[in-house]
């Protein structure tokens, strides 16, 4: 439990319900206030009747409570207490008035639970700003950035695999800045080996859409089943469209035929991520490598520079050998004189200056920081073009009769 627990009751009556915001299979999700202080909070609360009727259920709900008690990270729902009476057992959680990301992809109209009621206002949340409804480079960076976050918390500090990442799953607590929770551990359980391998579990659990390989062939799995869920989620950010429900449309609605794909690994990406650019469909191939060791680690996600973004100007470019290299979209070359040129179409042009600092797109100067979207995703993705060629360029070289080191350009890199 979170320290602060104490300040919330462990009975129904210490609170004012207000009104349902969800209901699911085993009892509904409520907004509440506690009496002696008024603060909101989300009371999660399930009928005994139910949970025991279910084999396993009661053990699985047990055991989420003393995991969840055991999570303090800023993009995990607080759990502030759990208690229950003859009926029913309850959750006490932090309370993310604006939904989950699921309802906030699927429609631009506020569904009824985000609506004016008669006892409590909800400010409004504005949909995704992306085009045909998807989320925006910017904010879908934001929410997978705080979710890796979360995921690197679970996996290294407490050893969790969460075994259910999925849009549901995500909640909206903040418009501005966009903030993100992630919430429901009722698959989730504690790696128990050093190989990350959640026992000998070959369970079938989760959501058919985000899945992973290994999961569906019932092998055992470990942190890298939610790297596969995640890279789900930003497909479906970018396009609103997961690659399992492409891959059901591919084989003619049949939901039996797109699994048996997914076990092959055969999976298909929807057509438009193609227009997200490069780097946001290169971090979701890497998610969604077969391989399970292939795979990054949430960690490693957060340093995606699709993820990080132009943070700083290109520099030394100038030390680097003149080279150009071909991408699906276009091209990028660094010139002789330690220009880099970024071609994404016929007449579409960025030639980013010496320092880095000074642009110009199609022959208008612009400043690195003032790019529209579309430039400075290609801003990123040369800047990750050039940590390559700098870690595979030699600065100075070492040689003695037992051995040759090589100091690589990028400063990191020793070849002995």
């Amino acid at each position: 439990m979170n320290d602060d627990a104490i300040a919330y009751p462990r009975d129904l009556r210490g609170y004012s319900i207000r009104r349902c915001i969800g209901v699911g299979g085993y009892g509904k999700v409520y907004e509440a206030s506690v009496l002696r202080t008024g603060e909101l909070v989300a009371i999660k609360d399930l009928e005994k009747r139910k949970v025991f009727e279910t084999p396993g259920l009661e053990a699985r709900v047990r055991a989420e409570a003393q995991l969840h008690s055991l999570m303090n990270h800023p993009a995990i729902v607080k759990m502030h207490t759990f208690f229950e009476d003859s009926l029913h057992v309850y959750f006490v959680l932090e309370l993310c008035p604006f939904g989950d990301l699921k309802k906030w992809l699927s429609s631009s109209v506020l569904s009824s639970s985000m609506r004016t009621t008669a006892t409590t206002t909800t400010p409004l949340l504005p949909p995704p700003s992306g085009s045909n409804g998807t989320c925006s480079d910017t904010e879908a960076r934001l929410i997978v950035k705080q979710v890796a976050s979360a995921l690197a918390y679970l996996h290294e500090t407490l050893r969790v695999i969460h075994r259910d990442i999925k849009l549901s799953n995500i909640l909206i607590s903040k418009i501005q800045p966009l903030t993100v929770k992630l919430c429901d551990f009722g698959l989730a359980v504690q790696a128990t080996d050093d190989d990350n391998i959640a026992g000998a579990d070959r369970t079938l659990c989760g959501t058919p859409s985000y899945i992973s390989p290994e999961c569906l062939l019932r092998k055992p799995h470990g942190f890298e089943r939610d790297a596969w869920a995640l890279g789900v989620v930003l497909c479906a950010l970018l396009t609103r469209e997961t690659p399992f429900s492409n891959a059901a449309a591919v084989s003619g609605g049949r939901v039996d035929a797109a699994l048996e794909k997914m076990k092959r690994g055969v999976i298909s990406l929807p057509k438009s991520l193609n227009e997200r650019g490069s780097l946001a469909k290169d971090l979701v191939e890497r998610l969604l490598s077969y391989e399970p060791e292939r795979r990054p680690s949430a960690r490693a996600v957060g340093r995606h520079p699709f993820i990080t973004g132009p943070t700083a100007p290109i520099t030394g470019v100038a030390k680097l050998p003149a080279i150009r290299h071909e991408t699906r979209s276009g091209s990028i070359e660094i010139t002789p004189r330690g220009d880099v040129v970024v071609r994404l179409g016929v007449g579409e042009e960025m030639v980013i200056g010496v320092g880095g600092t000074a642009c110009t797109v199609s022959g208008v100067p612009i400043a690195w920081n003032e790019l529209p979207p579309r430039w400075a995703s290609a801003y990123s993705y040369a800047a990750h073009f050039i940590h390559i060629v700098r870690s595979r360029t030699s600065r100075v070289t070492i040689v003695t009769d037992r051995c040759k080191a090589i100091l690589m350009e990028s400063r990191e890199d020793f070849v002995v």
